[in-house]
């Protein structure tokens, strides 16, 4: 493969090489745990089912044929543990991020019915919230001006805001929501709540979007009244004429049938010709909408690929994408 591609200059010719893949699934009705299952398809296929939209489900349901009726697991899990702090730079935490989490009786008991969970403080203790519930807020704030000597805790109870508000509000006018990493600043942010007051503070998580191949997705398939609280962290899709291709929670220890995927590639090379100098061609929002353009899409059907197909670039290891097509010069 061609070197690392970088931003071009102006007019300056660019080659691009995408990938393309298409998940193909396959039925294994030997019953296993989630993790045996995802053992057994990580060395005979490429992982357990990724599904990310509505044309992989119908393409999974298929893949179970018409013999099967019943759940298989899928490569969705809900990491309980991926809890982190909003402000996640090493030189506040130190290099190994270690999360202190000092948690009421009882919590975190998991409630799943958003998709992401979010914590307050109360009493120095911490508990879990609904991330859209408008709640009092902690700020950090870590600057230096005549009014303050960081760091130091701003409780703000003048409103309440959403969690994602309160983030937002504490980045534009302290440093971040309040982080918590030990139990000297657990006391410290304590005397800055008033007692019996409930403060966000900035740690949270996001639910059911994990999967095994280490992807993450927007997409969710749950059916009606799932996922529930208690009730398993592995997903399994459902096979039959009720509710087919519908998720449902299950305890990750139960064996159940389970379906594998792997992928067709095809590796493409296009050309795209840069006209402004100063943009930066690597930038994941640029990267993402060169993807939608119509001219991507007619170049694939040239190519034969007319439905189905997902589009991803092949990083380098740099990270980078683009690289600059040389003239070639003639030989004297």
């Amino acid at each position: 493969m061609s070197p690392a591609c970088r931003p071009g200059v102006n007019g300056a010719l660019l080659c691009i090489v995408l990938l393309s893949g298409l998940h193909l699934y396959k039925f294994i009705d030997e019953p296993k745990t989630w993790s045996e299952a995802q053992q057994y398809c990580r060395e005979k296929f490429t992982d357990l089912a990724t599904v990310d939209n509505m044309e992989d489900v119908d393409q999974l349901i298929a893949a179970a044929g018409s013999g099967y009726s019943g759940k298989v697991w899928i490569g969705l899990y809900d990491n309980s543990s991926s809890w982190a702090w909003s402000m996640t730079d090493d030189g506040y935490y130190g290099t190994n991020n270690q999360l202190f989490l000092k948690w009421g009786t009882g919590k975190p008991s998991k409630p799943r019915d958003e998709w992401k969970l979010c914590a307050i403080v109360y009493q120095g203790l911490l508990y879990e919230w609904l991330f859209s519930r408008p709640l009092s807020f902690l700020c950090y704030d870590n600057s230096n001006s005549e009014f303050s000597s960081p760091p130091r805790y701003v409780f703000n109870s003048w409103w309440n805001l959403t969690w994602e508000e309160a983030q937002s509000y504490c980045r534009k006018f302290h440093t971040d929501l309040a982080s918590i990493r030990n139990e000297e600043e657990m006391t410290l942010v304590q005397e800055a709540v008033p007692q019996y007051w409930g403060a966000y503070v900035g740690l949270s998580r996001r639910t059911w979007y994990s999967w095994s191949d280490g992807t993450e997705h927007e997409f969710k398939n749950f059916l009606t009244g799932h996922p529930l609280g208690q009730t398993g962290d592995c997903a399994t899709s459902v096979i039959g004429a009720t509710d087919a291709g519908k998720w449902v929670e299950d305890h990750c220890d139960q064996k159940r049938p389970f379906m594998c995927h792997y992928e067709k590639k095809q590796q493409l090379r296009i050309k795209l010709r840069v006209l402004k100098s100063a943009m930066d061609l690597n930038d994941p929002a640029v990267t993402e909408a060169i993807l939608k353009l119509v001219s991507l899409e007619k170049k694939l059907k040239e190519k034969g690929i007319t439905a189905g197909f997902k589009l991803r670039w092949v990083k380098k290891p740099d990270n980078t994408i683009f690289e600059e097509e040389k003239e070639e010069k003639d030989e004297l």
